[in-house]
Formats: structure tokens, C-alpha cells, sequence
């Protein structure tokens, strides 16, 4: 009677690296208030943005999508840092006629003896973030049948 052997093997392995750019530009109105009960509080915030008023972000200086884009990554056994050349924000509002913002504070109860504490605001706010993900993986995989 004869014997039958068979043995299979296979690995794979590898690794990738991504990285993820994003910019973005926000811009909006706040109000906040903080008041004992016996203190009246209004709060308004009006923004009025004039046509013409434009956020420009842009990844790269020529005609084409992320052209002349650049990321050197510097890897040492004690971090990592990434530089990124071609990321450009230019953002121009006009602040038109009729913003305003206003906070008013006034006693609900004159008569009222209690301790009188508020405070309140309402304002403007810009923000621009610009967030850098990297992402390094590593894969192995493998395939053995023995008989």
C-alpha cells in the first residue's frame, strides 16, 4: 500500500500607508448666558455676510487637482512628523449692514433681596482647522494543508 503526501505553504505579508489631508473654514455667531433665577437675560447675534464674500482653500498652485502637493515624512525611533507643502486658505468676508450683536441684562424682581450674578455675551466666531490623519498598516497571512 503506497502513502500519499502533500504539503502546502503559502505566506503573504505587506504594509500600506495613507494619509489624509482635510481643510475647513467655519464661521457663525455665539451667544451664552449664565444668570441667578432672578436675572432677565437677552442674547441677540444677527451676521450678515455681503455678496462677494468668498472662502478659497486649495490644495496645490496649478490647474490640476492636488498639483504641486507635497509630504516629506521624517520617521525616527522616537516619533514621527510630517511637512506638507501647497495648502493654501485665503477666506474674505464682508461684514454687511444690519450685523449686530447685543446682550442685555436687567432684574426680574427689584424687590427681591437675593444676590444678583449674571453674565452674558454674544459675538462673532472664524474657525479654520486644518486636520492631518496618518494611518500606517501591516498585514501577514497565511496558508498551510499538510497530509
Amino acid at each position: 500500500m503506497g502513502s500519499l503526501n502533500a504539503q502546502t505553504n503559502s505566506i503573504q505579508s505587506g504594509s500600506t500607508n495613507s494619509l489624509k489631508v482635510s481643510l475647513s473654514n467655519t464661521i457663525g455667531v455665539t451667544t451664552t448666558a449664565n444668570s441667578t433665577d432672578n436675572l432677565e437675560i437677552d442674547n441677540q447675534a444677527v451676521l450678515v455676510l455681503e455678496p462677494g464674500s468668498s472662502i478659497q482653500d486649495s490644495f496645490g498652485e496649478g490647474d490640476e487637482q492636488a498639483e504641486s502637493v507635497t509630504a516629506s515624512f521624517d520617521i525616527s525611533p522616537n516619533g514621527s512628523s510630517v511637512d506638507i507643502d501647497g495648502l493654501k486658505a485665503k477666506n474674505n468676508y464682508i461684514i454687511g449692514e444690519g450685523t449686530f450683536f447685543s446682550s442685555t441684562m436687567k432684574t426680574k424682581d427689584e424687590e427681591n433681596t437675593t444676590a444678583i450674578k449674571g453674565d452674558a455675551s454674544a459675538g462673532m466666531y472664524h474657525d479654520m482647522t486644518l486636520k492631518i490623519d496618518q494611518t500606517v498598516s501591516s498585514f501577514t497571512s497565511s496558508f498551510s494543508q499538510n497530509f
